[in-house]
């Protein structure tokens, strides 16, 4: 199991990585590859379950890691890149305004829900 999660470990942080690929298939890799080894190594198939949760959480929470420290913050002071999010545009000042009130209201939820 050990080999199967750090090969698939590799693996889904190259696939969070690349910006076409949602969350989903590799949620669902994940419960069956490691449900279905769990399971072949005399493990309950709830503790698979348990594991393929942990591990997938795990996985995303390094794939963010990645992203705003590895890419992110690289980038933070860029011209060139603030100019590509048009940060100082009328609607980038509206959610930044949006986001910075204090409390949790209906725009706010709007705004970091998409």
């Amino acid at each position: 199991l050990p080999s199967i999660l750090l090969a698939f470990f590799a693996i889904g942080l190259g696939m969070f990585l690349l910006p076409p690929v949602p969350g989903l298939p590799i949620y669902l890799i994940s419960g069956i590859i490691i449900v279905k080894r769990c399971e072949r190594d005399g493990q309950s198939f709830w503790f698979g379950v348990s594991v393929a949760v942990v591990f997938s959480f795990l996985l995303k929470m390094a794939a963010v890691l990645v992203q705003q420290k590895g890419i992110g913050q690289p980038f933070s002071h860029s011209i060139a890149v603030k100019k590509a999010v048009a940060i100082h545009t009328p609607t980038m000042k509206a959610v930044k305004h949006i986001l910075s009130r204090p409390g949790l209201d209906t725009a706010k939820v709007a705004v970091l829900c998409g």
